[in-house]
């Protein structure tokens, strides 16, 4: 209700400050103060912590800075998925990509690897490219059970989850790095005044699989994709 007050009334001022959390030498809360014409005024908190230490700006609810899905790594400007991020109850299907391919948002290369194990179908996706006027790469892992129709899969469950991590590059120049985590859907998205065409671009990702029989699995079926792997034990690093 505060919020549609504000938009009725009119706006002289908007005042965006931080304030040190109580007990913490680095987190701090976001403010947002609104001065009115008649000049009155309201403190909105909202949501979102800045680590002096990390220097990540993130949503306090793990959902995302404003519920959108994604953080920012103000030392890179670099954009980032949650592991908690709405995505993630959507699954993945064909369509997504089909829709993103028809807007002008978008510009975009990918390839799906797909393998059965333990009774599951599995994708890994990759993708890389321009998303807005970011370039950026993408991990995701999903699944279903086998023997499923159409192109829809799980995104990967907290049990399903590997350590990913990512570099993106433009030639020799290194355009954003993602260490190593664990996550169902690892990602980067570097805000710039540059964006590429997608194959211009390398992806360079690990992933952590937990079996050697998971991994080798995965390495078979990216080479089909003719994507360059190289795999120690559970082990893998890719580049495409």
């Amino acid at each position: 209700l505060s919020f549609i007050r504000a938009y009725l009334q009119i706006i002289e001022e908007c005042v965006i400050y931080s304030q040190l959390e109580q007990g913490s030498e680095t987190l701090h809360d976001i403010y947002l103060k609104i001065i009115y014409a008649d000049g009155s005024e309201e403190i909105f908190r909202t949501g979102i912590v800045y680590d002096s230490e990390t220097q990540l700006l993130y949503d306090d609810d793990g959902k995302g800075m404003f519920s959108i899905g994604f953080d920012l790594d103000t030392s890179t400007n670099t954009l980032y998925t949650t592991v908690d991020s709405w995505q993630r109850n959507f699954g993945f299907c064909l369509f997504y990509d089909i829709f993103s391919y028809c807007t002008d948002f978008f510009d975009y290369v990918t390839k799906r690897v797909k393998f059965e194990y333990d009774e599951k179908e599995w994708m890994i996706q990759i993708w890389k490219g321009r998303y807005l006027i970011a370039p950026g790469a993408e991990i995701g892992i999903y699944s279903r059970p086998v023997g499923s129709k159409g192109s829809y899969y799980n995104c990967a469950s907290d049990d399903e989850m590997m350590v990913m991590g990512l570099e993106l590059y433009r030639g020799d120049n290194l355009i954003l790095k993602r260490e190593p985590e664990l996550h169902w859907w690892v990602t980067g998205f570097k805000i710039g005044p540059k964006a590429y065409i997608p194959y211009s671009l390398t992806v360079k990702g690990s992933i952590e699989f937990p079996s050697e029989e998971m991994a080798e699995l995965f390495e078979k079926s990216a080479q089909k994709e003719r994507i360059k792997v190289e795999r120690d034990g559970c082990n893998i690093l890719f580049v495409w």
